[in-house]
């Protein structure tokens, strides 16, 4: 009994205690105080963005900076622009032409159509302009070529060559030596020259009306030729032939060697009225002819100037025929024939 009142003593005042709290500690409604807005607002130069790119040091250029320093060159469907890309693509041993005024000369003189851009055959300047572009640069051994101005059967037309039987063919003329049947041929048997054959030549079946228009020429010439100081052969004056078949005495100037020392008469350059090639001879007139050799003037020469005091290129001499070919003129290729550079 003792022992409960005792604790009942105590038991209050500690209650007490309990209730009334340590007066040191905060009040719930205080336990936390937020910070103030202030608190987080930094110095205005605390933190600035790093100033707008400016390439200075190594960074990379502007897009304006850049400029294209090969641009792509436009060609132009016409002799221009067929011109300006094939001396450019096609040089040295592919070169189709000397320079670009060669080249334009002979595309103006042929006139090929226009034709469709990007053709790859036909005789057009399209399909030149192919063949020199892309693919001339690839191979221009190969595409050169048929950008040039035969096309080399690509962009030009083809050589076809007929194969039927010559029996199926028609003649309607004959040529052999240059002038022989156009100037010593009369009016009245030239039909009968040309439905004629080599072989009827060499039995002298035309000789006759030859000589009497041979004759008639140097009636009237003999006397310009000695005005100028050359000597003409003789058509009154006549040979007997030695060993060159079974001929008649002949004018002076058919029996006379074209060479001296060569064995070769003139009769034989005509009679047969034909053009000899011998392969293991030089070319050139008459063993063939050369595009340049000025034949006209060598067979003039052969049958009118005495050959034992002038040479059968004496006439090709005489200051009255034009210039040599001009550069340009003559081409090493198919069609061979270039465009004339006259002043």
């Amino acid at each position: 009994m003792k022992n409960i009142l005792r604790i009942s003593a105590f038991g209050l005042p500690l209650a007490g205690l309990l209730v009334a709290g340590c007066p040191s500690d905060p009040v719930p409604g205080d336990a936390f105080t937020p910070p103030t807005p202030d608190a987080f607002n930094a110095e205005p130069d605390a933190f600035s963005p790093p100033d707008a790119f400016s390439p200075t040091d190594g960074g990379p250029p502007p897009i304006d900076a850049f400029t294209p320093t090969d641009a792509p060159v436009v060609i132009t469907n016409d002799c221009a622009g067929y011109c300006r890309q094939t001396t450019t693509n096609c040089t040295g041993a592919n070169a189709q032409y000397i320079d670009m005024a060669d080249c334009m000369a002979q595309c103006t003189a042929l006139a090929w159509p226009a034709g469709m851009p990007g053709a790859v055959d036909g005789n057009t300047i399209a399909c030149r302009i192919y063949h020199g572009g892309a693919p001339a640069v690839m191979d221009a051994a190969v595409h050169c070529p048929h950008a040039g101005p035969s096309g080399d059967g690509v962009c030009g037309a083809r050589v076809t060559f007929r194969t039927e039987a010559s029996s199926m063919a028609v003649r309607v003329d004959r040529m052999g030596m240059p002038a022989v049947a156009t100037a010593t041929i009369s009016a009245p048997v030239k039909n009968d020259y040309n439905d004629a054959n080599p072989s009827n030549d060499a039995m002298l079946t035309f000789a006759a009306d030859q000589i009497a228009s041979l004759t008639g020429i140097h009636t009237a010439l003999d006397d310009d030729l000695a005005g100028l100081s050359l000597t003409p052969c003789s058509m009154t004056d006549t040979t007997d032939v030695d060993g060159a078949g079974p001929v008649p005495p002949l004018p002076e100037c058919l029996a006379q060697e074209v060479i001296e020392g060569s064995g070769v008469r003139v009769f034989q350059l005509v009679i047969p009225d034909t053009l000899r090639v011998n392969p293991g001879q030089p070319s050139g007139f008459p063993n063939g002819r050369d595009l340049d050799d000025p034949v006209i003037d060598v067979t003039l020469a052969a049958v009118l100037l005495d050959l034992t005091r002038h040479t059968p290129s004496t006439l090709a001499t005489v200051p009255v025929n034009p210039p040599a070919n001009a550069a340009g003129e003559l081409l090493d290729a198919f069609p061979y024939f270039g465009t004339a550079a006259r002043p």
